[in-house]
């Protein structure tokens, strides 16, 4: 009895190792919408856990962050291994140093995307330049075409932007664009089909897509539209090793035509592509104007 003591203490103690070592896979987005989120990240998590045990993970897991501070804290707390994001998000990952982009996602079969400026048909609003002294209403701070995007547009055009805490608030300067934030599609449309604001900002997807009637593709028009821009991108947080992150990457990049429908739950991917130049020179440029506009 006594001889098989050290050898049951050495198993408790390989089964107690390998239980603190063993971690889950976890990815992370900013939503306010966190069953649907988890459900469409869920098996993407549990695929790379499962193929990647010899670095420790054990299972998946998914993680909803509630806005970027949030997420910004996930990651200096070393919490998430991945991140999938928007441009605008990727950008300000990558300004703080916190994250790398890795892949680009193409989602619903579109690798790009823009941002569209509507206002109604009937609208003498013609131009950018015509919105001063104008309410826009804006997704909200975490879209790159609903947000990021339109104030550049608006800063290329000699326009300096200012919040508003609703569309209804006081103006405070009628040579500013002011702009309050519909954080629905449904209340964006209301809002221009009501006269509440003289225009919105939206993304491409969503005027072609099925987010817009009829009524509204016949009552509003587009006065304005940006460069194409990435649909999405894979992060890496800075704490992962290189090794790891390249392992993450050799498993996603097949997966769209490996395992479809894997891809398509992961929020309609059709494909993964590394960054091309053009990709990180897209991404410096928004990060120089993130910086020049303070966002």
């Amino acid at each position: 009895m006594r001889r098989l003591l050290p050898f049951c203490w050495f198993i408790a103690t390989l089964l107690l190792s390998s239980s603190v070592i063993a971690q889950p896979f976890v990815i992370a987005r900013i939503s306010n919408n966190p069953a649907k989120t988890i459900a469409r990240l869920q098996p993407m998590a549990d695929y790379l856990a499962e193929h990647l045990g010899d670095y420790g993970y054990s299972k998946g897991k998914v993680i909803v962050a509630k806005d970027y501070s949030h997420l910004q804290t996930l990651v200096k707390q070393e919490r998430i291994d991945w991140i999938t994001e928007s441009g605008w998000m990727a950008t300000k990952l990558e300004l703080t140093n916190l994250a790398s982009a890795e892949l680009i996602k193409w989602k619903k079969g579109h690798r790009e995307y823009k941002s569209y400026i509507l206002v109604k048909h009937d609208s003498p609003i013609l131009e950018l330049k015509s919105l001063q002294g104008k309410v826009i209403g804006l997704e909200d701070d975490s879209s790159m075409s609903g947000f990021f995007m339109p104030i550049i547009m608006l800063d290329d055009n000699g326009l300096e932007a200012v919040q508003l805490s609703s569309p209804s608030e006081a103006l405070v300067d009628d040579k500013k664009v002011h702009y309050s934030f519909y954080h629905k599609e449904s209340n964006g449309a209301f809002w221009l089909d009501k006269g509440i604001v003289s225009a919105i900002a939206i993304s491409s997807k969503d005027w072609h897509g099925d987010r817009y009637s009829n009524y509204h593709k016949e009552h509003f028009k587009i006065i304005a539209q940006s460069a194409p821009m990435p649909r999405a991108f894979e992060l890496a947080p800075k704490h992962l090793s290189p090794e790891l992150v390249e392992a993450v990457k050799t498993l996603m990049l097949p997966v769209p035509e490996a395992m479809p429908d894997l891809a398509q739950q992961y929020e309609g991917t059709t494909q993964f592509d590394r960054l091309t130049p053009t990709d990180r020179a897209w991404l410096e440029r928004i990060k120089t104007s993130s910086q020049q506009l303070s966002l």
